[in-house]
Formats: structure tokens, sequence, C-alpha cells
């Protein structure tokens, strides 16, 4: 069930429109508020924390199922992307082909900053012929939040495309995408809504497998990583805290010894996110791995 879409053709795969199932795999952390915007837990750290924790937010889905005694924690299982931890930090990016980018740095108010308790992105998941498994990209973690109105949730990976036929023609520039999503922005609306808060990482590419032998004209193929979402809450109101870790990328796999002449692959690690407010900077967030 879900993102895995198989075309199975005696000739000919035509393209007269794009084949995307970006966002169709493993989801991404369904991003909370603990809604206690005067309270500041500084130096969390922990690898898993329980469903409801106030000092957490959730890790993203992956090949592995996690407890909610342990759904919350910087902790990546598997290629799920982990958590923001209190006070504020980033979520990390889904893995699959490539590892996710690390979350940004806690609230640097804090003092001892800069204080790594970032959500780790999630993992690289092995690929060879003798295992024989493919696999979704994995979602991204969220960060932490408490302040009124943010939902810094991770972005979904990327789904799965099988096609196997004799021959890919494309008939415009459509491509073959599987990318993982972006993780959800947040638009300050003041004085409801500051979005100063950790935000959410990029979900993971998602994986292409082409048993074809001839690609007729030009033709990509995408499995990107998501971006992380960017911080674009005041630091100079609130100080600097995490930004979302982009979302590793993909895979490509084919049936023939080397690319194919007309094929091009973009497998590329998602952007991490910045501080708007703070010059762009990164605080600790981190790029998704290449694919």
């Amino acid at each position: 069930t879900g993102g895995v879409l198989v075309l199975n053709a005696a000739d000919t795969v035509i393209l007269d429109a794009n084949i995307d199932v970006s966002g169709k795999g493993f989801r991404g952390a369904i991003g909370f508020d603990n809604n206690l915007p005067t309270t500041s837990n500084c130096f969390e750290n922990n690898y898993n924390y329980p469903l409801g924790s106030v000092l957490s937010g959730h890790k993203g889905e992956s090949i592995t199922n996690v407890s909610n005694n342990l759904i919350g924690g910087k902790g990546s299982p598997a290629s799920a992307g982990g958590a923001g931890l209190d006070h504020n930090s980033g979520g990390g990016g889904g893995g699959n082909g490539g590892i996710g980018g690390y979350g940004g740095y806690q609230l640097d108010n804090c003092l001892n900053a800069p204080f790594d308790n970032r959500g780790i992105g999630g993992k690289k998941l092995d690929y060879n012929t003798t295992t024989n498994k493919i696999f979704m990209g994995g979602g991204g973690g969220s960060g932490h939040a408490n302040n009124p109105g943010t939902i810094p949730s991770g972005g979904n990976g990327g789904g799965i495309i099988i096609i196997n036929a004799q021959r890919i023609k494309n008939n415009n520039s459509y491509k073959i995408i599987a990318n993982g999503n972006s993780a959800a922005t947040c638009t300050p609306n003041l004085p409801s809504i500051s979005c100063h808060d950790g935000m959410g990482g990029g979900g993971g590419g998602g994986t292409v497998l082409l048993n074809i032998n001839q690609v007729l004209a030009n033709t990509t193929v995408e499995e990107k990583g998501g971006r992380g979402a960017d911080m674009t809450g005041s630091v100079v109101v609130g100080g600097r805290i995490g930004a979302g870790g982009g979302g590793g990328g993909g895979v490509l796999w084919l049936s023939s010894a080397s690319l194919l002449p007309n094929l091009t692959s973009i497998h590329t690690g998602g952007i991490h996110g910045v501080l708007t407010s703070d010059g762009n900077s990164t605080w600790g967030a981190e790029d998704g791995e290449e694919g």
C-alpha cells in the first residue's frame, strides 16, 4: 500500500506527462506545538521520548516501526529523520540513497551555545543485488515548537516507480519524478504567529527502477531530497534556533550496466533550512547527502 507505481509495457512507455510520486513515500513527522511559550527546558539530549512529551518533536516514518514510547527524540530510526528537542532545535531530514541532514541547534540563549541536540538525519539504506530490496524515501523529523500557531512538520519521502518495457519515448521534456517533499514553511502573522520555533526536516528522495533497453529522447529522472524548512521568526527578539535538515537523495536502479544514452539522473540531497532573520545562517542545519 502507498506510493508504489508499476508500469508493465510489452513495447514502449510513452511520456505525454510527468510520472510523479513525489511525497508518496514514508510520511514526515506531524509537527505539534506544546503551547508552553514561557518555558525553556534547555539541553534536552535523549534519542527517545514518549508520545506527548513537551520536550521533543516527533520522528518521521521509515522502514522500521517505532512505538509511541520512542516516537520522540533526536535519534533517527533507520531512514527516518530524528526530532528537534527542547529548546527549539530542528528536525533531521529523511534518508534513502543518501543520509539526511542534521537539523539546526537549540536556542543560543540557553548559553553553552551551540549545544548539539539537533535532530539526526535518516540513515543511508543498503542497496545491493544480493538482498534485492528497494525502499521509499524516509520522512523528515519535526522541529520542537512551543509558541502558538507553529506546526513544524517534516516532509514526506518520495515513493517508488518501477517501469518494465523495451523502451521509453518522451514526447516532450517530461520527467520521471520521485522526489522527497520539502518541510512545511511557517509564515509569521504577528502577534498571534511568530514562527520562532524549531523547524522540520525534508523528506528523503524515493526510488526509481527502470528495466528498459532504450530511451528514445532526452529524459530526466529525479529522486531529490526535500528542503529543510527555514526558521522565519525574529532572532533579534528570540535568539537563534534550529532550521530543518535537508532530505537525503534517492536511488535510480537500472537493468543496464551503465546509464543509458539520453537518460539523466538527478539525485541530489535536499538543501538545509536557514535563519532568514540572521543573514540566512545555517545555525547547524545541514544538507542531505547525494543519493
